[in-house]
């Protein structure tokens, strides 16, 4: 049985676009794919945790742009149960994206690719389908040119 969850965990999530591609990460080792991002930390905003965890991860500076979703997530992850909320916008980020962190691997694949490889959550990656469907994969995505 899992055990309850004590915690919401609230997570900045990008989505990446070149080409007719996307731009997913995963844990080394791992058999699932993720949109790029991280945890927004206590007082931090999270179009400021997104820069902050490309920034870590990628030593690579991104551009965020609009809130594109919202996704809520209850899961069971190692007899655990979590609970997550993803704040998902659109990034414009570099060509070349490399993991600074040896668990990491960053790949950019073509949206059809993606669908072939495991993606989660699955329910996110539906409504980023339907996001494409209604923005052109490879339109040009507009940014604040504020820093944060």
């Amino acid at each position: 049985m899992a055990k309850r969850v004590k915690e919401i965990e609230v997570l900045a999530r990008g989505i990446c676009l070149r080409e007719g591609q996307i731009l997913l990460c995963r844990n080394r080792g791992a058999d699932y794919w993720y949109l790029p991002g991280g945890h927004v930390e206590p007082g931090e905003s999270a179009e400021r945790a997104l820069r902050r965890e490309f920034l870590e991860e990628t030593g690579k500076a991104v551009g965020v742009g609009r809130l594109v979703l919202v996704h809520e997530n209850r899961f069971v992850q190692k007899g655990k149960s979590r609970h997550e909320y993803s704040f998902v916008f659109e990034v414009r980020a570099p060509e070349r994206i490399k993991a600074r962190e040896k668990h990491l691997e960053f790949r950019w694949m073509e949206w059809g690719q993606a669908g072939k490889v495991r993606v989660l959550p699955k329910a996110m990656m539906k409504q980023v389908g339907v996001y494409l469907g209604e923005h052109p994969i490879n339109r040009t995505l507009k940014f604040k040119s504020t820093r944060g």
